[in-house]
C-alpha cells in the first residue's frame, strides 16, 4: 500500500520534472 503511494509520487515527480525541462528548452530556444 505504502509502495503504491511512493510509485505514484514518484511518476507524479517525473511528469513535474519533464514540464520544467520542457519549459527551460523553450526559455533557451526563445531569447527575451
Amino acid at each position: 500500500m505504502r509502495l503504491l503511494l511512493k510509485m505514484k509520487m514518484h511518476a507524479g515527480a517525473r511528469h513535474v520534472y519533464q514540464a520544467n525541462a520542457r519549459a527551460a528548452m523553450a526559455n533557451a530556444a526563445m531569447p527575451r
